[in-house]
C-alpha cells in the first residue's frame, strides 16, 4: 500500500445518524421530507408529533437541527434571528430529557458558530467569542475536538493560510485563536464562505489582533459581485515567491476545471474563484494548507500539489509524487508525540457521532506515515508507526472502522513477509 494509495483511508466527516431511538412513523416522515430537501416541511411534521409527546427527546433534536439547516443551508427565510433561538430552546431540551444526546451537543456548537460568525460580520467580536465560550460551556467543543483542532493548526507553517471545511473543523479552530490567541499566525479560510460577500471582504482586510488577512487582490465591487463565471477549463499560472537577494523564482500552473454546469454552459463557483486567486495572490509567499475535511471538490485544481503534513495537506510548487506524498519529520513529529492525543479519550464521555469519526483521521494519517516508510524500505519504522495506535489511540475509547483495520492488517501481513 503506498502513501498514496492510502490518501483513500482518510474518513471525512459522516452524515449524522437520526438517533439512538427508533423511528416511529412521523420521524421517518420528517427525515424522508429533510433527505428531499424540503426542511419546512420536514419541521412541521415533527412539530405537530412533538406537541403530542413534548417528552421525546429526539423530536427536540430533530427540530433543532433541521432547523439549523433551514436557516443557513435553504435558501433565505424571514426571521432566522428568533428561529435561532428556537433551535439552542430544542437542543437544550433534548439534552434535558437525553443528557447523553451529544448530537444535540454538536448542534449547539453549529448554532453558536453561526451566531459568531454573524457578531463578526458586524464587527463585534466580544459577541463572537461570547459565542464560543457558550458553545464550549454547553459541551459543543468538548476536549478532545479542541486537541484535534489545536493539532490540525500545529501541522501549519509559520504564517500559514490555512482552508477548512465545515463546522467541526472551523469552530474548535476559531476559539483557540479567539478566546486562547493560539497560532493567530494562521489565516483561517473556510471554503463554506469563500462566497459570501461579507466574509470575503473580512478576509481581505482581516482584522487587528483578531484575524490576519489573506492575500485578495479583488476590488470591494468585485467582492459584493461575486457570482459563478463562465469558465472552462484553463490553466492559470502561480507566480513564485521572490527570495531575499534574488530573483523570483519560477512560476507553476495549476489547472482550473469548471464546478457548475449551466444550459451547454459550464461555469466556476465563486468559492474556487476566490480560493484560487487567494492562491495566485499569495505569490507563494505564505505556505497554503488544507484540512483533512476541506471539500476535495474545491481543491481540484491544487489536489496534484497537495503533500500530506500531520492533519493537515500542504501545497508545493510542484506535483506531488509517491515518494513525496508524504512530509514523513512534520508528520512524524505531530503525529508520533503522545501528548498530541491527552484528550483522545474524552471522546468515550463527551460522543457526537455526527462527527466524533473526524478523529479516525489520526489513524488514517499514521496508517500513510507507515505505508510511506514501508514503500521506502523502512520495515522497522513502518511498523514502529503503526504498532504506537494502539498505544496513543485505545478502541476502548473509539472503535476503529472495519475499513481502515483491513487496510492496517494488510499493512502488517505486507510487513511480516518483509522480516
Amino acid at each position: 500500500m503506498s502513501a498514496r494509495s492510502a490518501l483513500a483511508a482518510l474518513l471525512l466527516l459522516t452524515a449524522a445518524p437520526v438517533g439512538s431511538q427508533s423511528l416511529d412513523d412521523s420521524k421517518r416522515a420528517a427525515v424522508d421530507l429533510f433527505e428531499r430537501g424540503d426542511y419546512p416541511a420536514a419541521i412541521r411534521v415533527l412539530e405537530e408529533a412533538a406537541a403530542s409527546d413534548s417528552l421525546d427527546a429526539e423530536y427536540h433534536y430533530l427540530l433543532g437541527y433541521y432547523t439549523h439547516y433551514l436557516c443557513y443551508d435553504w435558501r433565505p427565510v424571514a426571521g432566522c434571528d428568533s428561529l435561532s433561538d428556537r433551535v439552542l430552546d430544542h437542543l437544550a431540551r433534548a439534552i434535558a430529557l437525553d443528557p447523553t444526546h451529544g448530537n444535540a451537543r454538536y448542534f449547539i456548537g453549529a448554532e453558536r458558530g453561526g451566531r459568531a460568525r454573524f457578531a463578526m460580520a458586524r464587527g463585534d467580536w466580544d459577541g463572537a467569542r461570547a459565542e464560543l465560550r457558550a458553545a464550549r460551556e454547553n459541551g459543543a467543543l468538548p476536549d478532545w475536538l479542541i486537541e484535534y483542532a489545536r493539532n490540525t493548526l500545529r501541522s501549519c507553517g509559520p504564517d500559514a493560510i490555512l482552508f477548512a471545511g465545515g463546522d467541526a473543523e472551523v469552530n474548535p479552530i476559531q476559539y483557540l485563536q479567539l478566546i486562547e490567541g493560539y497560532r493567530t499566525d494562521v489565516t483561517l479560510a473556510p471554503v463554506a464562505l469563500l462566497d459570501v460577500p461579507w466574509y470575503a471582504r473580512l478576509l481581505k482586510r482581516g482584522a487587528q489582533g483578531e484575524l490576519r488577512a489573506a492575500p485578495i487582490e479583488w476590488t470591494d465591487e468585485q467582492i459584493d459581485a461575486m457570482r459563478p463565471y463562465r469558465w472552462r477549463s484553463n490553466d492559470v499560472e502561480i507566480p513564485g515567491a521572490a527570495a531575499p537577494g534574488a530573483g523570483a523564482a519560477p512560476a507553476w500552473t495549476i489547472t482550473v476545471e469548471p464546478d457548475l454546469t449551466g444550459d451547454r454552459v459550464t461555469y466556476l463557483s465563486a468559492s474556487s474563484a476566490l480560493l484560487v486567486h487567494i492562491v495566485e495572490a499569495n505569490r507563494g509567499r505564505r505556505p497554503v494548507h488544507a484540512t483533512v475535511g476541506c471539500p476535495r471538490a474545491k481543491l481540484a485544481a491544487l489536489e496534484p500539489y497537495l503533500q500530506i503534513a500531520g492533519l493537515t495537506r500542504r501545497m508545493l510548487p510542484v506535483k506531488v509524487e509517491a515518494a513525496t506524498a508524504i512530509d514523513d519529520s512534520t508528520t512524524a513529529a505531530l503525529l508520533l508525540d503522545r501528548a498530541a492525543y491527552e484528550n483522545f479519550s474524552d471522546v468515550a464521555a463527551h460522543d457526537m457521532s455526527h462527527v466524533s469519526p473526524i478523529l479516525q483521521n489520526y489513524r488514517a494519517a499514521l496508517l500513510q506515515l507507515a505505508a510511506s516508510r514501508a514503500v521506502a524500505g523502512d520495515a522497522a519504522g513502518a511498523r514502529a508507526v503503526v504498532d504506537s495506535m494502539a498505544g496513543y489511540m485505545p478502541e476502548s475509547a473509539l472503535p476503529m472502522p472495519p475499513q481502515l483495520r483491513e487496510a492496517i492488517d494488510k499493512l502488517r501481513a505486507s510487513l511480516t513477509r518483509t522480516q
